[in-house]
């Protein structure tokens, strides 16, 4: 008997500091639960069972309109949501399964996403911005690379009207359901979709990035920027918006994969996907094979190698209250946004050639310029003037004393009439520079790398294109073109004999009507300061080791 109540002594010693134990550690638990301040593995498991441990501690859950009095709302009301004191804090639930989609943080004054969905019925949660806007942010954004867009530095918006119906899903792939996310990464699902909706670029993918490629079950549309590339994956009877012509060829005429020769832009309307459209389970099983939902587009992001990189909600543009932005733009506003991006990839783009130019005219060889006037036979120099005139019995067809040449600043300029001469002398064709050295302040010329017959001009301002031949002139593209025209290739050809003896091109030429035989002088039109000359079926015009100009008398 002694020895049954000692042995009962000994557990009830045991017993109690277990039992202290456990309700001290359910005690901290629910501490820790109510302020918020639990790991968020620990919050997810303490927000499902958070109810049976205030019944047991006898804490009341406060709701909307009993017992809240003292805790006013002066958070963002939003439609679809209903805001809920709960947690030690106001947190938003759908009224239809008490889902909770957020919270209000009362320190950063906005709304902080925690679910793994984006209903399209939460209409308050999404704000529509123009494109002007969605670009002005992205700018601001850091580098593209893969640690930014991982780490929630990059953001892009939305790219449908999540209002027209819809959830937005964080899918986790096996990898991350066996490994907590560590060794693998997420993607962005697209289901329930009511009706049909209009996917768009959700930035503007650097030139040459976008690709396409298809299979029997699905369809991936891919574009990139900096060192990440995005798929758009959907079923092949989704409509494809990319004009076929930016593939080389009908991109359903059974090739695998095609490359497309132009950009997308902000807001371009990529592919138009149905509710009725369902990627079949086989082409999402290398993402989860036990995934229960069905999708209809599939959001993935990857390295340059093809690894794939976590694309979560994370990466989703935000306002400044916290809402998720959205694009659904305009035919016209599509147009702006091109325009504006097209100007400024020309801008870039000349910088980029400048910068060219400055580093071939100071590795480049300079065409040298003579210090002293060359004799040319039939002309005579005068040294105070800087100006050649013909003596008598010239071999020009010219009276006497004709103002007939230049020599300015180590630059040599004939009239139409030497050049004529001079070139029926010559046993091959030579090509006068077809710019008045009158006209010029300062030029530097060089060889572009790879031969003597291409150059780079640079002018100091602008300066009229004179025909440097007798024969046909075409202008840009073959056109008959007038005005001013701007581009990355504007340009006049000059033919002979069925050959193009000489291109002239530049970011801006203006043209002046002309007919299309020309004669060696004719103005034809001004250039906006660096030019490149192309040479075919000729060479320059040269008298020792100066290139010959066309002066021309006005």
């Amino acid at each position: 008997m002694a020895k049954a109540a000692k042995s009962k002594r000994s557990g009830f010693r045991i017993v109690i500091p277990i039992a202290c134990f456990f309700i001290a550690i359910i005690g901290i638990t629910v501490l820790l639960g109510e302020t918020g301040n639990l790991p968020e593995k620990a919050k997810q498991w303490y927000d499902k069972t958070s109810q049976e441990i205030r019944k047991m501690f006898g804490i009341e859950e406060a709701s909307e309109g009993a017992g809240t009095e003292s805790k006013k709302f002066t958070g963002l009301e939003i439609e679809g949501l209903n805001h809920v004191w709960q947690n030690n804090r106001w947190e938003y639930v759908d009224p239809n399964d008490s889902l909770v989609a957020g919270f209000w943080s009362e320190k950063e004054g906005k709304y902080e996403h925690t679910a793994n969905v984006l209903r399209g019925e939460w209409l308050g949660l999404f704000v529509s911005q123009s494109l002007n806007e969605v670009e002005n942010q992205l700018k601001k954004d850091e580098e593209w690379t893969i640690e930014n867009w991982e780490s929630g530095k990059i953001k892009i918006p939305i790219p449908f009207d999540i209002n027209s119906g819809g959830t937005i899903e964080e899918i986790k792939t096996l990898g991350a359901v066996l490994f907590g996310g560590k060794l693998s990464y997420r993607c962005i699902g697209i289901r329930d979709i009511t009706s049909k909706i209009v996917v768009f670029a959700p930035f503007s993918p650097e030139t040459n990035s976008l690709s396409f490629g298809w299979s029997d079950s699905g369809t991936s549309i891919a574009m990139g920027k900096g060192s990440i590339s995005f798929d758009f994956d959907f079923k092949n009877t989704c409509q494809c918006l990319i004009p076929n012509n930016m593939f080389p060829g009908n991109p359903y005429n059974g090739s695998e994969y095609a490359d497309a020769n132009h950009p997308l832009f902000l807001g371009s309307p990529i592919l138009e996907a149905d509710q009725n459209d369902i990627l079949p389970k086989n082409y999402t099983r290398l993402i989860n094979p036990f995934l229960k939902e069905q999708y209809q587009v599939l959001m993935l992001s990857y390295l340059p190698e093809g690894e794939p990189a976590s694309f979560s909600f994370g990466n989703f543009l935000r306002d400044e209250k916290g809402r998720f932005v959205y694009i659904n733009p305009s035919k016209i506003e599509r147009e702006e946004m091109k325009k504006n991006i097209e100007e400024e990839m020309e801008r870039e783009t000349v910088e980029a050639e400048k910068q060219t130019l400055e580093e071939k005219f100071e590795t480049s060889s300079l065409i040298e310029k003579s210090e002293t006037a060359p004799v040319i036979d039939g002309l005579e120099f005068d040294t105070e003037t800087g100006f050649y005139f013909t003596r008598e019995n010239n071999v020009y067809g010219l009276t006497k004393d004709t103002k007939a040449g230049v020599f300015r600043n180590g630059l040599l300029g004939l009239s139409p009439e030497v050049i004529k001469f001079l070139q029926q002398q010559e046993e091959s064709l030579k090509i006068p520079l077809p710019f008045n050295p009158e006209e010029i302040d300062d030029l530097k010329m060089a060889e572009e790398e790879g031969g003597p017959y291409a150059l780079i001009i640079r002018l100091s301002g602008d300066a009229t294109v004179f025909s440097p031949i007798i024969g046909l002139c075409y202008d840009s593209w073959g056109e008959r073109l007038w005005g001013t025209q701007k581009g990355s290739y504007q340009a006049l050809s000059f033919d002979l004999e069925g050959k193009t003896v000489l291109t002239i091109s530049s970011k801006e030429i203006k043209y002046y009507p002309h007919k299309e035989k020309v004669v060696i002088g004719d103005k034809l039109g001004e250039v906006k300061q660096d030019v490149l000359i192309e040479l075919g079926f000729c060479e320059l015009l040269k008298i020792g080791n100066n290139p010959v100009f066309i002066m021309i008398n006005e």
